[in-house]
Parts: structure tokens; sequence; C-alpha cells
């Protein structure tokens, strides 16, 4: 599994890439066109490309092109990433990384979710399992990572302690 976040602007975008330990392999300003990105991108797909950018004006082409490249991508609204919407140090380097690192954590909650039964996580395993069967293990994991972030968003804003049988309800 790689991991990459990338913080777009109108000319050149930054991007930062890791692997699975969070080992930087690549970091940099790149072309905010579909040929640079697939240029300094492509080799990582076989890999297993998982892909974080913000939300913009050019989300849209660029989830296109990435996801016809072969990576999984996920656009985060950079105003819900509290780590990046009150950073102080705010730059493209920065935020990429961020994106990258938060990427791959979630991704691996999800996973470990999904996968292992010494965790008492049965109502979210089997919403993922039915969620894999209609439309893919992939597409089950994204889903998977939202609705872990979801609800980790709203323990925290109520600040309230995890209830499994409220879960149980709703999954």
């Amino acid at each position: 599994m790689v991991y990459c976040g990338l913080d777009v602007a109108m000319v050149s975008s930054y991007l930062h890439v890791s692997d699975e330990k969070g080992k930087r392999l690549v970091s940099g300003p790149v072309a905010t066109e579909s040929g640079a990105l697939r240029q300094r991108l492509g080799r990582f797909v076989p890999e297993g490309l998982k892909v974080a950018i913000e939300a913009g004006n050019q989300t849209a082409w660029l989830h296109e092109a990435l996801s016809e490249m072969g990576a999984e991508v996920t656009v985060v609204n950079p105003t819900r990433v509290k780590l990046i919407a009150e950073s102080r140090r705010k730059t493209d380097k920065i935020d990429a990384k961020l994106l990258c690192e938060l990427r791959a954590v979630w991704v691996q909650i999800a996973h470990r979710v999904a996968h292992d039964e010494r965790l008492d996580a049965g109502p979210l395993r089997d919403w993922f399992w039915r969620v894999a069967g209609r439309r893919g293990k992939k597409t089950a994991t994204v889903a998977l990572t939202r609705k872990l972030l979801s609800i980790a968003y709203h323990l925290l804003k109520y600040q309230k302690d995890y209830d499994p049988s409220s879960l149980r309800k709703a999954a």
C-alpha cells in the first residue's frame, strides 16, 4: 500500500507519498496536469496507490484522472480537517504530508475493523462485508473509513463515550 497526499493549486500542486510505515517515498511540487501526475504517481499504482486530495475547483477532473490511472481517491474538505484548517504553519508541503498521513491511518483502522475478529466491531464488520459484496472491497473500505470518521466526529463533538448498543441500531 502506498499513500499520497496532494495539496492542489491552480498551476503547481504539492504531493507527498509514503509507504505503509510512513517512510517518505516522494515529496515535492508537481504540475497540476494529468500527464505530470501520471508521470510522478503511475509507478505506485501497482502497489495500491491511495490518494487524498483537498476539495476545490479542480477536484472533479483530478478525481477522474487519478481514478482512471488506477488510484483509489478520497476527497477531503479542508475546513473539516482540523489539522489543516487550524494550522499555524500552513504550507502546501505540510498540507500534502498531513493528507497522506491521515489517509493512511484511517484506511488502516478501517481495514482492522473489517478483518480483525478480535475487535468488538461485529455490526461494522457485517456492514463492510455487505457493501463489499455489492460494490467491492475498495469501495467498502472507503465507505467504512467514512463511517468511522463520522462516528469519531460525533463522539468528539458531543463529548460522549463510545456505546456499541447505539451503533448496532445505526449500523
